[in-house]
């Protein structure tokens, strides 16, 4: 703290007046000193007109270095800011050696213990938000700049709440000092900006971050209202390339000079201080990177009592504080952690991810596991990177299905509810537990050995490997079958992809080629595709769906599955009069002279 320039001064101040003395700024422009002397550089002073008392003995200098440039530095006895040794001078008497170091002071912010001794209102050694903003606006009066703007408040809330690893809502000295390191690179002569589409500038680091810091929205990925197809663009430095803004800061070089992802002012260099790791998140089935986006999620650290307790079904806000560090992430694939805390720790991740062109998402989960399932502890060393990849791969924990919240549950939920070893898989036992246990819940009866017989063939049906056990995959053939009074038809893409017939000339395109669309290959005004009829003629595809039978058979509306016989679940579908899942004699022969009526034929004999 300067107490003259040049070239500087030793002071004495009391204990009572440090705090405020320190928070005062240069020069001590409210008189906590009690009494000093000019010093004229580095070195060893007497002085015989010390006033006595008890007091706290501080110094600073004003000095050029080797540039002609001006330097300043500051201390005081016992080299520490929070309580420091006083020193007792009594009259007539000689006091041994007072010596003690100068820290050279800079521009840049304070130090973490600095800014603790000036901002920690309530001297508890924490610092909290509320103290943090209030130290702030109170160095801008001083300074005479105006208090913090909202989105200033902000922006200063959310890097607090990144620095406050243990989630206890105050920030001690190590997490003040993560903060400061952020507010560093904010701030640096070389910081990345991005021009906003109103030619607004906003740190490059807060593209595609998940909170819209331009006004126009730019910074985030915007899209179409009508077909959901994405809008706004990040133009490469090569002066050719564009890439889409979900791809800036989501971890892969995507521009070809890498100038979309934002590695701070030293490339790829650590975060002093902390550890280094890299973790891939690989989402599994219904994932598919193709038609999947992801926008929520992040990486964590958890002890061994950590993990011991933790519980993917209650993961909501951490109640428990069970995770020691966590970061945001927004996308599935590699991430580079530079600024993960040192000691032994299980990794765990999750990540919110949704199918384009539909409402329900996902969530997918996962803990790094050796080759036999197991938890993995790694050990993460400050400015170290840590040797292996750690690879994560992601189950579908929990789906909220607000396309369809009434049918059968989708093959995710079902995985969620009964996958009870967490293998990702459903064993024949796992599933006719978790139907009794949804009827129990329900108030209903268990499964009757007729009902359970049913569901055994059902699942057998799905069961394509035969390993008995059902993957996402086959757990979906399941479901389909199971909601086959619900679902109806199934429409054939172009492509051989499979999808429920009431998705076809529905507005969104389902089928990865478009088939399910209406297309003007040629601009013409004029649909181009079309929908080929039982009978061999075809119907315009924006006729599908559309209320009229256009197809002899009404095919065009889902009446029917495909040309040849009907498959189990497609007979199912048709004759299943009472909705029971089951098929009496009745109903089948019903159904069968139902069909012949409609194609101008006779009923079945009685000896047929």
């Amino acid at each position: 703290m300067m107490l003259g320039m040049p070239p500087g001064g030793l002071a004495l101040v009391t204990p009572n007046d440090w705090s405020n003395f320190l928070a005062s700024g240069d020069n001590d422009p409210h008189n906590y000193t009690s009494w000093g002397i000019e010093l004229t550089g580095a070195g060893s002073y007497y002085t015989a007109e010390a006033p006595p008392g008890e007091w706290v003995v501080t110094a600073g200098l004003g000095c050029m270095d080797d540039a002609g440039e001006p330097r300043a530095a500051g201390g005081q006895y016992g080299d520490v800011h929070e309580n420091p040794p006083t020193v007792n001078l009594t009259n007539d008497t000689t006091v041994g050696d007072v010596s003690f170091t100068l820290i050279e002071h800079g521009d840049g912010p304070p130090s973490p213990q600095e800014l603790m001794d000036m901002f920690d209102a309530d001297g508890d050694g924490n610092l909290s938000l509320e103290e943090l903003i209030d130290g702030i606006n109170s160095h801008n009066n001083e300074s005479g700049e105006p208090p913090l703007s909202e989105e200033d408040e902000g922006h200063i809330e959310d890097a607090f709440n990144d620095s406050d690893y243990d989630g206890n809502g105050v920030l001690d000295l190590d997490e003040l000092e993560y903060l400061i390191d952020m507010m560093e690179d904010d701030g640096g002569d070389d910081e990345r900006f991005f021009i906003c589409g109103n030619g607004d500038e906003i740190p490059f680091d807060w593209v595609n971050d998940g909170d819209q810091d331009c006004p126009d929205g730019a910074d985030e990925q915007q899209y179409n209202a009508t077909d959901g197809s994405k809008i706004n663009w990040y133009d490469c430095e090569d002066g050719t390339t564009q890439v889409w803004i979900d791809q800036v800061n989501d971890g892969y070089e995507d521009c070809p000079d890498g100038d979309d992802e934002y590695y701070g002012d030293d490339g790829w260099d650590f975060e002093d201080g902390y550890a280094i790791m890299n973790v891939s998140l690989n989402p599994v089935s219904p994932y598919d990177e193709t038609t999947w986006e992801c926008d929520n999620g992040g990486i964590a650290l958890l002890n061994q009592s950590g993990i011991d307790a933790w519980n993917w079904s209650n993961i909501d806000d951490d109640q428990e504080l069970l995770i020691s560090w966590g970061t945001d992430v927004y996308s599935a694939g590699e991430h580079y952690m530079d600024y993960a805390i040192s000691g032994d720790w299980y990794v765990i991740a999750g990540i919110e991810c949704w199918e384009s062109g539909r409402d329900n998402y996902t969530f997918f989960g996962g803990t790094y596991l050796d080759a036999a399932g197991s938890p993995i502890q790694i050990t993460l060393e400050d400015n170290v990177t840590y040797a292996e990849l750690v690879s994560i791969t992601l189950q579908a924990l929990e789906t909220s299905d607000f396309d369809d919240d009434d049918g059968a549950p989708s093959a995710e939920e079902l995985m969620f509810m009964w996958d009870a070893d967490g293998d990702g898989n459903l064993s024949l036992v796992e599933f006719i537990d978790g139907i009794n246990g949804m009827n129990s819940d329900a108030g209903e009866p268990p499964l009757s050995d007729e009902e359970e017989a049913m569901f055994s063939y059902m699942f057998n049906e799905s069961d394509y490997n035969g390993d008995g056990l059902l993957d996402y995959d086959e757990l979906g053939y399941f479901v389909d079958l199971m909601d086959s009074e619900d679902d109806g038809p199934t429409f054939v893409c172009g492509n051989g992809e499979e999808i429920p017939f009431d998705w076809v000339n529905d507005g969104y395109e389902d089928c990865s080629d478009g088939s399910d669309e209406p297309q003007d290959f040629d601009g013409d005004g004029v649909t181009d595709n079309w929908f080929d009829c039982h009978d061999g003629s075809n119907v315009s595809m924006d006729l599908v769906n559309d209320g009229t039978e256009d197809c002899p058979d009404g095919e065009d509306e889902g009446n029917y599955y495909d040309d040849g016989p009907p498959s189990a679940e497609e007979f199912m579908y048709m004759a299943d009069a009472d909705g029971s899942g089951n098929l009496t004699f009745d109903e089948i022969i019903d159904a069968i002279n139902y069909h012949k009526y409609e194609n101008g034929e006779p009923p079945l004999s009685d000896e047929a």
